[in-house]
C-alpha cells in the first residue's frame, strides 16, 4: 500500500509538472507578439495637430478621448460635430502588439473620430472580449460608439455585440467594422440592429474564406462587404510578415488608406452625418 501511494504521488507530481511546463510555454509563446513596425511607432507621437495619449493600462487614445484623458476642455461649447461625438474601439488581431495599429487608428482620428486601441491579455482578445464596455463607460465626451477589430479581434468584437444587445438597441453602439474576421458559428447577430461593415483583402491567406462564407448569414442582412484589391492579412496593421499570409501587391499604408476611406464613407451613411 505505501508503494502504491508513492506511485500515485509521483504520478500527480508529474502531471502538475507537465501542466506547469505547458502553461509556461504558452505564456512565453503568447508574450512575443508581432510588431509594432516603425511606422506604427511614429504614429504614437502626440502633437498640436492630433492629440495622442497612452493610459496607465496601455490603452492608445487618439483625438477627442486623448484630450479628455489629458484633462483638456472637450465641451466645444455645444458645437462638437457628429464625428467628434463618435468613438471607435479597436480590438487587435491575435498575437499582434496593439501598437501595430497606431497608424491606422491615427488616420481614422484625423477624420474626426476618437479612437481607442486596447491591448489584450497575452495578446489574445479572447481573454478580454468585453473590454469595449470599459472604454465606453470611461469617456463622457462620446455619445455614440463603433466597435472594430482585426482577425481574432474582429471575432471578439462580434462576441461583444452578441453579449451586449442592449447597447445596439439603445443606439449607444451604432456600428461594427470587421477586418478579416467573422463571428463564430453559434453567434447569430442577424436580428441585431447594429450596422456592419466587413472588409477583407484579396491576397489574405490567413483568412478562412470557407468559414467566412458559412457565417455570412449570422450577420445583419444589410451588412456591407468589401474586398481590398492587392491587400493581404498583415496589411491592416504594421507588424511585418505573417506566417501563412499571401504576398501583398500594395503597401500597408495604401491598404490602410483604402480601409479608412471605406470606413469613413460607411459611417457617414449609417450614422447620417
Amino acid at each position: 500500500m505505501p508503494g502504491r501511494r508513492r506511485s500515485i504521488a509521483i504520478a500527480l507530481v508529474s502531471i502538475l509538472a507537465l501542466i506547469a511546463i505547458v502553461v509556461t510555454g504558452f505564456v512565453i509563446w503568447a508574450s512575443r507578439p508581432l510588431g509594432p513596425g516603425e511606422r506604427a511607432l511614429e504614429a504614437l507621437q502626440d502633437g498640436p495637430e492630433l492629440a495622442v495619449q497612452r493610459t496607465d493600462d496601455s490603452w492608445l487614445l487618439f483625438g477627442q478621448v486623448a484630450r479628455e484623458y489629458a484633462g483638456s476642455d472637450v465641451s466645444n461649447g455645444g458645437s462638437a460635430s457628429a464625428r467628434d461625438r463618435t468613438g471607435i474601439v479597436f480590438y487587435p488581431g491575435g498575437l499582434v502588439d496593439h501598437r501595430s495599429y497606431a497608424a491606422f487608428a491615427r488616420a481614422l482620428a484625423t477624420e474626426g473620430y476618437s479612437v481607442v486601441v486596447v491591448p489584450a491579455p497575452l495578446n489574445l482578445m479572447v481573454f478580454a472580449p468585453d473590454r469595449a464596455g470599459d472604454v465606453m463607460n470611461r469617456f463622457s465626451s462620446i455619445d455614440h460608439w463603433v466597435i472594430a477589430g482585426h482577425s481574432l479581434g474582429a471575432a471578439m468584437a462580434t462576441n461583444f455585440v452578441r453579449r451586449n444587445p442592449q447597447l445596439s438597441r439603445s443606439g449607444q453602439l451604432r456600428a461594427m467594422v470587421l477586418l478579416a474576421g467573422y463571428p463564430a458559428e453559434s453567434w447569430d447577430l442577424s436580428s441585431d440592429p447594429v450596422s456592419v461593415l466587413s472588409i477583407s483583402a484579396e491576397y489574405d491567406e490567413v483568412f478562412n474564406r470557407e468559414s467566412f462564407a458559412e457565417t455570412v448569414g449570422l450577420l445583419p442582412p444589410e451588412t456591407v462587404f468589401f474586398t481590398i484589391a492587392g491587400g493581404n492579412h498583415a496589411g491592416f496593421g504594421d507588424y511585418g510578415l505573417q506566417r501563412g499570409d499571401g504576398i501583398s501587391l500594395i503597401t500597408p499604408a495604401e491598404q490602410q488608406r483604402v480601409t479608412v476611406e471605406r470606413i469613413v464613407g460607411f459611417l457617414d451613411r449609417v450614422l447620417e452625418f
